[in-house]
């Protein structure tokens, strides 16, 4: 009984407001429209664009991370700060 009457009242609330119909029903189909036209395989290789492109930028950031200068790691003391707070 609860769901089917939260159902109804979110019905009427959509019904009520005409841009939360526009967000549920016309969004979705220009959303299907224009990923249609994008991923089509026939028209492009969208996808395929999408994977080189990434693998260019994984391999160029491999390579500038293993060029990146290194220094040895130290082991660094802080001080507390202040007198409230005790280490031990």
């Amino acid at each position: 009984m609860r769901l089917r009457g939260r159902m109804r009242k979110e019905a009427f609330q959509i019904l009520r407001d005409p841009s939360s119909i526009a967000i549920a029903f016309v969004m979705p189909l220009v959303l299907l429209l224009l990923f249609d036209c994008a991923l089509d395989g026939r028209n492009s290789n969208t996808a395929m664009l999408a994977l080189n492109y990434v693998q260019h930028i994984v391999i160029d950031y491999n390579i500038a991370w293993a060029e990146r200068p290194r220094e040895p790691s130290a082991l660094v003391q802080v001080q507390p700060l202040g007198p409230s707070s005790s280490m031990g």
